[in-house]
């Protein structure tokens, strides 16, 4: 072994990022190490401590400490240091209580490990039992409550602390952004004695959880220094408030672009459906990653441009799981069973939501049968897999599982299990067990309201006491309940015509074609064939043979024939190889 010097051991030990160069390294140290000075070779059998902790061998950073003699007051930090690093808190605890001699620094080293390890208890009962604490030690405590969101106690800890530095300052104000709790965030802010960039940030985020345009702007613009986190965040608070022309402008006005500027601009367009823009900025970007290249696949499959998507997959370098999954929503949302199966079966790994992704597809296919048997495979559930399940059991017509599962394996039942059950009574013609379930309900939100409305209309049942119910309880109506309310009053043209002008005038919603159906049935089987007539030529939709076969089937009652021919006429022209339009006139001729 050739001689080194004292200062090449140090740079060869400093430098070392692997195992294998960390036990050559001991080795070339080890020949010069027995004919240096006691205090240079404990000087270098910390940095070997270190080594070892920090590539990853916790065993051969304890052989190390063992023979360090003697050892001074580092050696024990960094080898509690070493045990955090390697996940082993037992071992660092241990080594801590053994010490015959620990200083302030060992107490905040076994105290930062515990809460770097999560365990909040033993370093809370560490702290309360250290005989003396600095900044450090009540920066540590109250990092530790504020990620584990125990706001009051990181506050109260904030309030005794004896002194505080600007850490503890960004770390309360931190805590406050984190929890969307802005007016608190911003009270801070302003009795700080002083602010940096990260606690200016820290507010500015603050206000972007809290969705406060205006405060967000007023900051981001009397900032005395901007870093590209700034200019990112207030990129994404333009786009979360969809205004992405003021996003585009400051993007265009940013000193410096990194990376992360280009995949915030491109996601800012793609969350707010510009797919063009989107497709722009990717396409100018200096440089891609695995992060720009799934959001404009994530942007694409979000549109349900599955085609494209697939394209640009073909195209990256890498795909990793995010990737997969993204593509697999997409398949899920458009109901493609063999392409979903293609990708579920490819994805090396597993989370939830593509679990859950190919039990929709499933679901959606009718495949119930395979959709139970990846259920029952599923290592764990949320609500929207429980839900998924539910619904699967009440559209293929087994209540008595939907129940079983509803009642016995449903622990949490959120809204979506209870719709999920209620929609199932509803569509299988159980009627009295759909009020019941409806009835039974803790709460009830707009879906609840709107499967109860479709299931009375069904049943020719009068839906509109329910419906005035649902506005008193404040749950504002959608297209779906308007749908609902004039199906179930098709023969009464008066209330049908009020609460479809009411969809515009009362609630501003804009009727779709299916309430414009509904009207126009209700206006033919009352008899005013001439007003149905110019409805079908003035609604804001092109009109279809079913528009006109439903004025035909009122002709049948009304013995109109000249109204009936014209019907037949529009059907036929629309779609002339129907036979529909023919039989219903023949039987129109006959009455």
């Amino acid at each position: 072994m050739w001689a080194i010097s004292v200062l090449d051991c140090v740079g060869l030990i400093r430098s070392c990022s692997t195992l294998a160069q960390a036990l050559e390294t001991d080795a070339a140290v080890g020949s010069i190490q027995e004919r240096l000075p006691t205090h240079t070779r404990t000087y270098l059998s910390n940095l070997l401590l270190q080594m070892y902790g920090r590539c990853g061998s916790l065993d051969r950073a304890r052989r190390v400490f063992d023979r360090i003699d003697p050892r001074d007051g580092f050696s024990l930090n960094l080898m509690i240091t070493a045990c955090a690093q390697n996940g082993d808190l037992d071992q660092g605890l241990a080594v801590f209580r053994e010490a015959p001699e620990r200083d302030l620094v060992a107490w905040n080293s076994i105290l930062s490990a515990c809460v770097m390890a999560g365990e909040l208890d033993t370093a809370q009962a560490l702290f309360d039992q250290m005989p003396q604490r600095d900044a450090i030690s009540w920066s540590v405590m109250l990092l530790a409550h504020a990620q584990s969101g125990h706001l009051e106690e990181a506050k109260r800890l904030f309030d005794f602390a004896p002194c505080r530095d600007m850490v503890s300052w960004t770390t309360m104000l931190s805590a406050y952004s984190k929890s969307s709790n802005f007016e608190q965030a911003k009270m801070l802010f302003d009795a700080m004695p002083l602010w940096d960039l990260v606690s200016w940030n820290a507010v500015l985020s603050a206000s972007a959880h809290n969705e406060h345009l205006e405060d967000s702007y007023s900051i981001f613009y009397v900032m005395p220094e901007r870093d590209l986190f700034s200019w990112h965040t207030m990129i994404a608070i333009f786009s979360q408030q969809r205004c992405v022309d003021k996003a585009k402008r400051l993007f265009d006005s940013m000193p410096a672009r990194d990376l992360v500027s280009f995949t915030t601009m491109l996601t800012a367009y793609a969350e707010n459906g510009d797919l063009v823009n989107a497709k722009t900025i990717f396409d100018s970007m200096p440089q891609r990653n695995l992060v720009s290249w799934n959001a404009m696949v994530a942007a694409y499959t979000h549109k349900g441009l599955l085609e494209d998507a697939g394209g640009l997959l073909r195209q990256m370098p890498a795909v990793d799981f995010f990737t997969l999954t993204a593509l697999l929503v997409g398949y899920a949302a458009k109901g493609k069973l063999e392409e979903s199966k293609c990708v579920f079966d490819s994805m090396p790994d597993f989370d939830l939501a593509s679990w859950n992704a190919m039990l929709l597809t499933y679901v959606r296919n009718g495949c119930y049968t395979d959709a139970e048997s990846l259920f029952n495979k599923m290592p764990e559930k949320n609500s929207i897999s429980w839900s998924t399940m539910l619904f699967a059991h009440a559209q293929s017509g087994r209540m008595d599982r939907a129940k079983n599962l509803f009642d016995r394996e449903i622990s949490n039942k959120d809204p979506a299990s209870w719709n999920a059950l209620l929609a199932g009574y509803a569509n299988n013609g159980h009627l009295s067990l759909a009020k019941s379930c409806f009835g039974h309900m803790p709460q009830r939100d707009l879906v609840s309201w709107n499967s109860l409305l479709a299931v009375y209309a069904r049943n020719g049942l009068d839906n509109l006491g329910l419906f005035r119910a649902m506005l008193i309880e404040g749950i504002p109506p959608d297209e779906s309940s308007f749908t609902s309310v004039l199906s179930g009053h098709s023969s009464d043209l008066q209330l049908s015509w009020s609460h479809f002008t009411s969809m515009v005038s009362n609630f501003r919603l804009a009727p779709s074609k299916q309430q414009y159906g509904c009207i126009l049935a209700v206006l033919a089987r009352c008899g005013y064939f001439q007003q149905a007539e110019e409805l079908i030529r003035s609604m804001p939709f092109l009109a279809d043979s079913r528009d006109w076969l439903s004025v035909l089937g009122a002709c049948r009652q009304d013995h109109s024939a000249s109204a009936s021919f014209r019907a037949a006429g529009q059907a036929w022209r629309i779609d002339p190889h129907d036979s529909a339009p023919y039989v219903l006139l023949a039987t129109t001729q006959e009455v």
